[in-house]
């Protein structure tokens, strides 16, 4: 596994190569995306559950790897 700036590969040069990165929680960038969440009336929350990994990033901070709170791929 090798790691650069943030990421680490899984399974490098093989068929199933995953690229994945480092998430910290921010509360501000929580709150805001609940609070749009509550102003929709929910429909934010449904486009988040079909796409998980938006909603990763709208709640998360990008960070290293030794500093994550959650992997994500």
């Amino acid at each position: 596994m090798s790691q650069q700036r943030g990421k680490r590969y899984l399974n490098q040069g093989e068929d199933d190569q995953m690229e994945v990165y480092g998430y910290e929680s921010s509360i501000v960038k929580t709150t805001i995306t609940w609070v749009f969440i509550v102003l929709t009336a929910g429909l934010l929350r449904l486009f988040f559950y079909w796409l998980p990994h938006l909603m990763v990033r709208a709640m998360n901070t990008r960070c290293s790897l030794d500093r994550a709170v959650s992997p994500y791929s």
